[in-house]
């Protein structure tokens, strides 16, 4: 007769413990047989995670007969990894690891080490589906878990297929790599009997976009054509792209889906160009008579620092070089009378009724009667500190000039100092047009309580803060950031940066009206609307521009030049 696979098993077991299988008849079953051994198949269990596997146990005489009828009692040196039941049903409880599993009938023991080996139960790719770039490479991440809930490294695991490897291939890592057309297909990620499908997109992917012009300036009724470029990931021209204009302030100017902004009324706002998730703000202002163009430069022949003007054009421009200040009015060109100051003028201040002029020197602050063009007695300052900056207040009372040591107090009707505050750089000065509140410029923006006298809050923004003004409302804090060449925006309520322009010539000078911001650096100026902060203009004018002024009618801003003459931009 045939030995079945099980009965050929025992006999190889038996032969490793020294036994051996007899064959016999019926006949030959005489007297009582003795348990001399028991055999455990399989003998060497490997077994996944939280399956069950049947664990066969026969009792054999000496003559390795297998005796029916005898029952083991089978026990785990690892309940938490591995249990058994009375009947040898092994089951993985999860964890990966080695147990011992002992079958024992009245003393007599058989032992097996059951080793528990990792199961994957789920796979996850991410991203789900991929979209890239021609030429460019991308990542298919894989997770995978185990029964216990155990992240399973897939390095080696997992394979990944690319459906179409003119478009895309992809390594053993998951790496792949787009080939120069576009088109769609399939990456499949498999590991055991888990597989995932990823749909890939190679398509060129808007990274930038630019327009021509950066930024839109019409007079009500007109019309400008916006020009788009997209680029890809790669750098390159994406052709007919799905552009989406968007007009912020449809009342003032309208936007076509090619591009054309047409001007409907006096105002500012932004067009705002789209292509999928890809967004870039075009600013717009429509206006008349906005100073957009250099149309004079008067010669002067000697360095000027501040321009300011008065209510009526009374212009009045510091030459720290020449001990004196140059005087005109606008609108006209010509500065054709000198006042003389102490030395080195550098700050000058108009106040509101337009009849005097107040100009910081080194030791004093000058003070001229501009309805006669004469210089009157000037307001001495014995405190230390070098004269920078002055600002008169908005009932022509109070002036208040700037040191780097401290800011002074002076009544202008007795035109004495009546106190001093202690700040550092006071450089620039700006007033807050309804509440006692004085800001000084230079490094960084200081807020100075005019009624305690001291430094209450520093506006943190930019790298190196030069002139700062505040809007007519009292709402917003501007600066001048040289460092950087930005024009920051600070809500005066929170004192938080809220907002910051880049110049292309830096940010030195700073003059704010109604409705224009001028910023003047480097070798420029540049003009803004004041509530959209859209660059109305920007314009070279060589030299050394410093601080402008803004023309009440904001027709005309005159920018000082170190150069030696002023620019009339209008």
């Amino acid at each position: 007769m045939r030995r079945s696979s099980a009965f050929r098993a025992i006999g190889a077991l038996l032969v490793a413990a020294g036994l051996t299988l007899a064959c016999s008849s019926d006949s030959a079953d005489v007297g009582p047989r003795i348990p001399a051994a028991i055999i455990l198949i399989p003998n060497h269990p490997r077994l996944p995670q939280g399956l069950t596997l049947q664990l066969t146990a026969t009792v054999v005489d000496a003559s390795g007969r297998a005796i029916d009828g005898k029952t083991v009692h089978y026990s785990s040196s690892d309940s938490a990894t591995v249990t058994v039941s009375a009947t040898g049903e092994l089951h993985a409880i999860g964890p990966l690891g080695t147990a011992q599993v002992t079958a024992d009938l009245d003393g007599l023991t058989t032992s097996v080490d059951v080793e528990i080996t990792q199961r994957i139960v789920s796979l996850a790719v991410t991203p789900e589906s991929l979209a890239i770039n021609p030429g460019l490479t991308a990542f298919l991440q894989v997770s995978l878990k185990d029964f216990a809930g155990n992240d399973v490294y897939p390095v080696g695991v997992v394979t990944f297929t690319s459906h179409n490897t003119g478009l895309v291939t992809v390594s053993t890592g998951g790496f792949v790599e787009a080939g120069n057309a576009t088109g769609n297909t399939t990456i499949t990620v498999a590991v055991d009997s888990f597989h995932v499908d990823v749909p890939v997109r190679v398509t060129q992917i808007p990274a930038s976009i630019s327009t021509d012009p950066i930024n839109v300036v019409l007079q009500p009724g007109g019309t400008r054509q916006l020009t788009v470029t997209v680029k890809d990931l790669a750098g390159l021209v994406i052709p007919s792209p799905a552009l989406v204009f968007t007009s912020s302030a449809p009342a003032v100017f309208s936007v076509s889906s090619s591009g054309l902004v047409s001007a409907l009324a006096n105002g500012s706002g932004t067009v705002k160009v789209g292509v999928e998730q890809l967004e870039k703000q075009v600013g717009v202002f429509v206006g008349n008579a906005v100073p957009v163009a250099l149309t004079h430069t008067t010669q002067v022949g000697t360095a000027l620092y501040e321009a300011d003007i008065g209510p009526a054009g009374q212009l009045v421009i510091s030459a720290p070089d020449a001990n004196h200040t140059v005087r005109g009015t606008l609108p006209g060109f010509t500065l054709p009378t000198t006042l003389a100051t102490g030395g080195s003028p550098l700050g000058v201040a108009v106040n509101h009724a337009g009849t005097r002029a107040y100009v910081a020197t080194s030791s004093e602050l000058s003070v001229l009667d501009l309805v006669n063009n004469v210089p009157l007695p000037p307001i001495l300052v014995q405190g230390g500190g070098m004269k920078v900056a002055v600002v008169v207040s908005s009932d022509d009372q109070r002036a208040y000039l700037g040191t780097n040591l401290y800011v002074y107090v002076i009544d202008l009707g007795s035109s004495q100092v009546i106190d001093s505050i202690s700040v550092t750089n006071a450089f620039f000065l700006a007033l807050h047009p309804s509440q006692p509140l004085l800001y000084a410029g230079e490094g960084a923006v200081r807020e100075i309580n005019l009624n305690t006298k001291t430094v209450t809050r520093t506006f943190i923004g930019g790298s190196l803060v030069k002139e700062v003004a505040v809007s007519p409302d009292g709402s917003e804090v501007y600066a001048a950031d040289e460092g950087n060449g930005a024009l920051l925006v600070f809500s005066s309520a929170s004192g938080q940066l809220t907002q910051t322009v880049p110049v292309e010539f830096g940010g030195f000078g700073l003059a704010v009206s109604a409705h224009l911001i001028a910023v003047a650096t480097g070798n420029g100026v540049a003009v803004f609307d004041r509530s959209s902060r859209v660059p109305i203009t920007t314009i070279p004018l060589g030299g050394q521009p410093r601080r402008p002024a803004i023309a009440a009618d904001e027709k005309t801003i005159v920018v000082p030049n170190e150069g030696g003459w002023v620019d009339y931009i209008q």
